[in-house]
Parts: structure tokens; C-alpha cells; sequence
């Protein structure tokens, strides 16, 4: 039963990188449709490299979706995480 579970975790962990990257994508295309697909029910790790930094000027995910007014993001990365104190890297 254990390495069922371990295996189950694995899945969602991959899956959770796989959205990750669906929405840094969208959101660099300035796609909000997209965006809020990415989320597909799965809980994102917000610190991922491609949500953390990976936008101008070292911005993460939270600010960029911010500076695009998608708010439905801003609330779903929220809800998993997102640092809303956060500051640019520059």
C-alpha cells in the first residue's frame, strides 16, 4: 500500500510542476484563459523556478499575474501559497 501511495504522490507532485510551467507559459503570453486552466484542480507549488522569479525584472508569478489584472490567478496563487509580501529581485 505504501508504494501505491508513494507512487500517487509522485503523480500529483509531477503533475503540480507540470501546471507550473503551463502557467508561467500562459501568463508570459499574457494568456488569462490559459492561465486559469493551468490550475486544473491540482495544488501548485508557487515556488517553483518557472512561478518564482521567472518573469520581469525577477518578478514571480503573483506580481506578474497582479500587473496583468488576472485577478482569478492572483486568488489561486494565493490559495496555494504565493508570498503576498513579496518584493521584486531587483
Amino acid at each position: 500500500m505504501r508504494r501505491r501511495h508513494g507512487v500517487l504522490h509522485a503523480t500529483q507532485e509531477n503533475h503540480s510542476k507540470v501546471s507550473a510551467y503551463a502557467l508561467a507559459d500562459a501568463l508570459k503570453a499574457k494568456d488569462e484563459k490559459a492561465a486559469n486552466i493551468a490550475f486544473d484542480g491540482c495544488p501548485m507549488d508557487t515556488t517553483l523556478a518557472p512561478l518564482y522569479e521567472g518573469f520581469d525584472q525577477g518578478s514571480s508569478a503573483l506580481s506578474y499575474a497582479v500587473k496583468l489584472g488576472y485577478l482569478g490567478v492572483v486568488n489561486e496563487l494565493i490559495s496555494y501559497g504565493a508570498d503576498v509580501n513579496e518584493q521584486n529581485a531587483d
